[in-house]
């Protein structure tokens, strides 16, 4: 073999082993290119996921409340009816009684 094939092989096996190193680059940025879209994707889909259970509890939320204000209108309703069903002397009673249980004394 002459020096000059050897050089040759040489300077082939070189630039096989730049383009192998290339080729490996690439294929490692476009790794990095794939895992940083799935992660995005993912974060999308968790943000989407987060929104719709918040979304969830806000109705949960929203219609307990609405529960507990009709209960109210009908406890008041039903003191109301109570009260209107009493005679003034009764009334005047129970808003003594009431008075001085705010205060903390006893009537």
């Amino acid at each position: 073999m002459t020096l000059k094939k050897v050089i040759e092989e040489i300077l082939d096996t070189e630039r096989e082993g730049r383009n192998r190193v290339e080729e490996a680059r690439k294929q490692a940025r476009e790794m990095v290119v794939s895992a940083e879209s799935e992660a995005a994707k993912l974060r999308q889909e968790a943000h989407e996921a987060a929104l719709v259970e918040a979304k969830t509890l806000l109705d949960n939320a929203e219609a307990e409340a609405r529960k507990e204000k009709e209960k109210m209108l009908n406890v008041s309703g039903e003191a109301t009816a109570s009260l209107m069903s009493r005679t003034p002397d009764e009334i005047a009673r129970i808003a003594e009684t009431l008075f001085h249980h705010i205060l903390g004394q006893e009537p």
